[in-house]
Order: structure tokens, then sequence, then C-alpha cells
């Protein structure tokens, strides 16, 4: 799974594609990574979709000894874009009693 979606984040990047992705698609690509969509506007989805991009794409320099390991990039953002979406979510009420206390 991750493969999959660090393979569609290579073509977004590289294609420029994000601006030109339909409602659907951008939905697909936010599900994928755990992107709450619902209620979301397109350009909601495409702003989450972009500062997905920004926190799993390597920072143009590293610090001295710093090693980027992007599949742990990814993992992290998978997990917080999950606890954002079960906090947003109207449905998921037993899920955030869980999270929050």
């Amino acid at each position: 799974m991750i493969d999959r979606i660090a393979e569609g984040d290579c073509v977004l990047i590289s294609g420029g594609l994000l601006s030109s992705l339909s409602e659907n698609e951008l939905r697909e690509a936010c599900c994928e990574r755990a992107i709450g969509t619902q209620g979301c506007e397109k350009e909601a989805m495409q702003r989450s979709l972009e500062r997905w991009i920004e926190i799993t794409t390597p920072p143009p320099t590293l610090p001295e000894g710093a090693v980027w390991v992007p599949e742990r990039s990814r993992l992290i953002a998978l997990g917080l874009s999950t606890v954002w979406s079960i906090r947003q979510s109207r449905e998921a009420q037993c899920c955030r009693e869980l999270l929050v206390g």
C-alpha cells in the first residue's frame, strides 16, 4: 500500500497533475492517504493533498548526517491523517472517544 501511494505521489509531483484532477479523483487520492473528505470542497481536498506532498517529500537539503526515509514519512503522515479524519468525522464518535478519552 505504501508503495502504491509513493508511486501516486511521484505522478502527482512530476506531472503537476494535482490541479487537473477531477473531484472524484481527488477524493480517491485523499482516501488512499487517509485524508478525510466528508463535506470537503474540491479546493480543500487539493490543499490537503498539497500538504501531504510537502510532508512526505524530502527537503532540498538535509542536515549533515541526517537520512530521509520516505516510507517512514508516509507512515507518519498516514497516522496523522487518520487521527485528524476521525476527529473531524461526525460518524466516528466511538473512535473519537477512544482517542480523546
